[in-house]
C-alpha cells in the first residue's frame, strides 16, 4: 500500500500582482514580474496551484515586544 499525502483544501487565494510596467503599458521597465495567484500554502506545491515561482522572501520576526527590539532595516521603513 502506497503512502498518500493528505491534501487540505484552501478556500482562499493570494491576489496576483504584476510589478513594473513596460513601455507598451505606459511604464519605463524592460520587463515585469508577476507574483501571487497561489491557492495553497507557500512551497506546498503538491497541495495546489503556484502559477509563479517565488520572487519575494521575508523573515518573520517573533518575540519583538518593543519597537527598539526590531532590526534597523524595519525601523527605518517609511510607511507614508
Amino acid at each position: 500500500m502506497a503512502f498518500e499525502v493528505p491534501k487540505e483544501k484552501n478556500a482562499g487565494k493570494i491576489i496576483q500582482v504584476t510589478l513594473g510596467a513596460t513601455p507598451e503599458s505606459g511604464g519605463t521597465r524592460s520587463h515585469t514580474i508577476t507574483i501571487g495567484g497561489c491557492n495553497a500554502w507557500p512551497f506546498h506545491f503538491f497541495k495546489g496551484e503556484h502559477p509563479h515561482r517565488p520572487r519575494v522572501a521575508m523573515e518573520v520576526i517573533v518575540g519583538c515586544q518593543e519597537a527598539s527590539d526590531l532590526p534597523s532595516f524595519i525601523k527605518n521603513i517609511d510607511l507614508t
